[in-house]
C-alpha cells in the first residue's frame, strides 16, 4: 500500500490516498491527521520540506505555522525561477492568511501584495508586476513596513527595467538607498527573492 523513497514514503496509488483522506474528513479526523503528519515531518530531522509541512499545518489549523513555512517555500521557489509552483503555494498561503482574519496592521497584508507583484514578474507580466509592486509600496509606506517597502521598490525597479523604462528603474533603485540597513537585515534573516 505504501512505497519507500528518498524523502520518506508515498501511497502506491493516488486513489488510495484520496480514499483515506475522504474517510478522515467524513470522520472528523482531518485536522488530527494533519497534525500527526506535520509532527512526523519535523521529527524525522534533516532537511524538511517546508512546502509539505506548510500544507499539513494548514490542514491541521495551525495557520500561523503554515504561513511561516509557506512563506519560505514561496520565496525559495521564486528565487529558483519556479513561478508556477510558487503561485500554487501562494494560493495555500492566502487560504491560511484568510482563515487567520488578521487585523489591517498585520504586515503580512504587505507581504501578500509583494508576493503578488513577484508572481506577476515571474509570469513575465511586467506591467502588472509594476502596478502590484506600487500598491505594495504604498501599503508598506502607510504602515511603515520598511523591509516590505524596500522589497516593493526592488520589484518596481526590475519591472521598469524589463519594460525598457531605464530611468524609472534608476529612480526606484535610488529610492532603495535609504533602506540599505533594512535590506541587509532582510538578507541575513530570510529568503529574499532575486528577480
Amino acid at each position: 500500500l505504501a512505497r519507500p523513497h528518498d524523502e520518506g514514503w508515498s501511497f502506491v496509488h493516488d486513489l488510495l490516498r484520496e480514499s483515506l483522506e475522504k474517510r478522515a474528513r467524513d470522520g472528523g479526523r482531518w485536522a488530527a491527521h494533519h497534525r500527526i503528519c506535520a509532527a512526523a515531518i519535523r521529527a524525522r530531522g534533516g532537511p524538511v520540506s517546508v512546502e509539505r509541512l506548510g500544507h499539513y499545518m494548514l490542514g491541521a489549523g495551525d495557520f500561523d505555522g503554515a504561513l511561516e513555512q509557506l512563506t519560505i517555500g514561496i520565496r525559495s521557489r521564486l528565487a529558483a525561477g519556479d513561478g508556477p509552483l510558487a503561485d500554487a503555494l501562494f494560493e495555500a498561503w492566502k487560504e491560511a492568511f484568510a482563515r487567520l482574519d488578521p487585523p489591517e496592521g498585520d504586515s503580512r497584508h504587505g507581504l501578500a501584495a509583494v508576493f503578488a507583484a513577484h508572481l506577476s514578474f515571474s509570469a513575465a507580466q511586467y506591467d502588472r508586476a509594476a502596478e502590484r509592486a506600487e500598491q505594495a509600496r504604498q501599503l508598506a509606506r502607510q504602515h511603515q513596513w520598511v523591509e516590505l517597502e524596500a522589497e516593493a521598490l526592488l520589484c518596481i525597479a526590475h519591472a521598469a527595467h524589463q519594460l525598457g523604462d531605464y530611468d524609472g528603474s534608476r529612480v526606484a533603485l535610488a529610492e532603495i538607498a535609504p533602506f540599505a540597513d533594512a535590506l541587509q537585515k532582510g538578507l541575513e534573516s530570510q529568503y529574499w527573492v532575486a528577480v
